[in-house]
């Protein structure tokens, strides 16, 4: 899984550095340019992915997530060209992968890390990629499927047990991650 955790961290780090960048000048802006210019030639090398492996959803949706923000501040050219190629190529990818009951997985199909995804490929679609609505919509509909009637989520895939005060508590970092992905969807208020 390392490959891909480096490759999901790099996206993180990209992120930072281009929301920052604007906070500085000179020299230091510079750096932050060059290491951005670094970041990207490794977000677009598909080589340094381990695909069907563990962790590539994460790899997959930070990048696009960085990639959408990214496409804001490049300018019309063959840059942009070959930025907006690849987030068409991982949101082609993320619907290979994605299972018939609409999760995503990382060890397992599960709730948060389809949460995950489908962040990734909203934001892909705000900044103009076309995500098809298939993929988005058996993503909220697993989910849902997902949730208990207390508003915990099963840690794999569908909801079966009774829920409990145990699963709530165990619940609680998955629990704003899936219901943001859900209110984004429009499935959650």
């Amino acid at each position: 899984i390392t490959a891909n955790v480096w490759m999901a961290i790099s996206a993180v780090c990209c992120q930072a550095l281009l929301r920052h960048r604007d906070a500085v000048d000179g020299e230091l802006r510079q750096k932050i340019d060059e290491a951005i210019d670094r970041g990207e030639r490794y977000l677009a090398d598909e080589s340094r992915v381990n695909r069907g492996r563990n962790e590539d959803v994460y790899a997959d949706a930070y990048r696009l997530d960085y990639l959408a923000h990214r496409m804001k501040t490049i300018p019309a050219g063959p840059y942009r060209k070959q930025m907006r190629k690849l987030m068409s190529s991982l949101v082609r990818k993320s619907g290979d992968r994605q299972d018939d009951a609409g999760f995503w997985a990382h060890e397992y199909a599960n709730a948060f890390c389809t949460a995950v995804m489908v962040q990734g490929l909203l934001a892909a679609r705000t900044a103009g990629t076309l995500v098809p609505k298939a993929i988005l919509t058996k993503a909220g509909e697993s989910i849902v499927a997902a949730r208990a009637t207390d508003g915990s989520f099963s840690y794999g895939g569908i909801a079966r047990r009774k829920p409990s005060a145990k699963s709530l508590v165990n619940s609680s970092t998955r629990m704003p991650l899936c219901e943001s992905a859900l209110f984004h969807l429009g499935l959650s208020d």
